[in-house]
């Protein structure tokens, strides 16, 4: 938690505001990477957990990509929110991908995106970033029961927007550990753009287990910032 309000300027050269006594932040922030003297720790029962990186996991639940929905699915989020996401996703500029977790509440055909858990020491490469499921686990531990983790994000430093089979098998394993983790974001350059991490483009998609077979279903959603 924040022990000193101040406002400082991100990656991609927005103004942030942190407010003393009510912004939470984990060991893994940019906030706390850059500012660690303006952060107390969160007084929070101690636990073990283990490293729950899906990049490790084997094997991953069988998988269906699917071009349609059958029902409407959507993402909820306040555009502090999204400029968070668009900041996160800037570590991208060294070529690598970036990405961390959602966390807020779900309800029947989506989330409402609350607060995003940056990774910044995460392994990465061109095509890949491990997220650690325990780092999220101690960072929703800070809030109410109700707060769960609902969704991952990560960036594609090319063009695509469609997920890979590495990325299918993430979202599945962590939807297994965390069964509100449903809702999945990348997030890609706008190459005809000067500054292309400036606002990238967002592709959304929606988990959910198959009612016959029991594998994911990974299906397309469509985000919506209030």
């Amino acid at each position: 938690m924040a022990v000193r309000s101040f406002r400082y300027v991100d990656r991609v050269g927005r103004m942030q505001t942190i407010t003393a006594g009510r912004t939470h932040v984990s060991p893994e922030s940019e906030d706390y990477e850059r500012f660690p003297s303006a952060f107390a720790p969160a007084q929070v029962a101690a636990r073990p957990l283990p490293a729950r990186s899906a990049a490790t996991a084997h094997p991953a639940p069988p998988v269906q990509l699917r071009s349609l929905a059958t029902l409407p699915n959507t993402i909820l989020m306040a555009r502090s929110i999204r400029l968070t996401l668009d900041s996160e996703a800037a570590r991208s500029q060294d070529g690598n991908e970036s990405g961390g977790f959602l966390v807020g509440r779900a309800f029947e055909r989506g989330v409402q995106v609350l607060d995003v858990l940056g990774l910044p020491t995460a392994k990465r490469g061109p095509r890949f970033v491990e997220l650690d499921g325990a780092a999220a686990e101690r960072f929703v531990a800070q809030f109410s029961s109700s707060m769960r983790i609902v969704g991952t994000f990560h960036s594609h430093p090319g063009a695509s927007h469609a997920p890979s089979l590495l990325d299918l098998g993430a979202w599945a394993t962590f939807y297994t550990w965390y069964p509100q983790c449903r809702a999945s974001l990348v997030l890609v350059p706008d190459l005809e753009d000067g500054w292309p991490w400036a606002l990238p483009t967002v592709r959304a998609y929606m988990l959910r287990t198959h009612r016959r077979d029991g594998s994911v279903v990974v299906e397309p959603a469509s985000v919506e910032v209030a």
